[in-house]
């Protein structure tokens, strides 16, 4: 049976044990708390370093951007002189154009007069293709605007009567046909205007020219009405169709 020094001895032992214990365990206790603090530090100068970094590549973002708007403006501005200049240019390209324009016409005036000119009864011996060609050749080889022409194959109608208009011009070179826009303006004055310059030039006629006479005779192509309003009453199995001498079959 233990004795009372015994006992006391190993409840001293038990109390020394238990303290030390207890400075471990608070030796751990602060370990783990500047464990925790160090962490939390860390963690908070790597979130700093990461706003930083962010802050810098936004700071060089916006220098970019700001250098490439500079860079746009000043190309803006370079494009805008550069189109006034061009647009200076063209105007006055326009302008010397629009005076040289009648300079390149041949004049009427001094061209042969023809039979019939005086009562704008000139014959036609051309198809209203070939006439939309030699309208397009002429154009083209004196770089004329139908402006110009138009004023120009004007003097050709003969009796006093209202100007051919560019629109007209237009109108007519839009269509397609032996004998499509064969009663406008613009195919009559047209066709009198070449054959004065034919002549004028002294070119002998060629050989469509001379079958387009054989076969319309001295009335030349059908003026006086729109083909497109010309009808006929045929027998049954019959049509009627135009040639390539724009002359009526059927």
């Amino acid at each position: 049976m233990a004795t009372l020094t015994e006992i006391d001895t190993n409840k001293g032992r038990k109390s020394a044990r238990n303290t030390k214990k207890a400075a471990i365990n608070t030796d751990s206790s602060a370990t783990d708390k500047e464990n925790l603090q160090v962490r939390k530090g860390a963690a908070r100068e790597t979130k700093a370093t990461a706003k930083k970094q962010s802050s810098t590549k936004n700071d060089k973002r916006g220098e970019k951007a700001g250098a490439a708007s500079s860079k746009l403006k000043g190309t803006s501005r370079k494009r805008s002189a550069s189109d006034r200049e061009n647009d200076a240019e063209s105007n006055e390209s326009s302008v010397k154009k629009r005076k040289i324009d009648t300079k390149k016409l041949h004049d009427v005036v001094s061209m042969p007069e023809l039979d019939g000119e005086a009562s704008g009864q000139v014959p036609i011996f051309d198809t209203c293709n070939d006439v939309r060609t030699k309208i397009d050749t002429y154009l083209r080889k004196h770089s004329l605007s139908k402006a110009a022409f138009a004023r120009e194959i004007t003097k050709c109608q003969g009796t006093p009567s209202t100007p051919v208009t560019p629109g007209q011009v237009t109108s007519f070179q839009r269509k397609k046909g032996p004998l499509a826009g064969n009663s406008s303006k613009a195919f009559y004055a047209s066709y009198v205007f070449f054959e004065k310059l034919r002549l004028k030039e002294g070119r002998s006629k060629t050989k469509k020219r001379q079958e387009m006479e054989e076969v319309h005779g001295e009335n030349g192509v059908m003026t006086d009405r729109p083909i497109e309003n010309v009808h006929f009453i045929l027998p049954m199995g019959r049509r009627v169709y135009i040639d390539k001498y724009a002359h009526l079959r059927g």
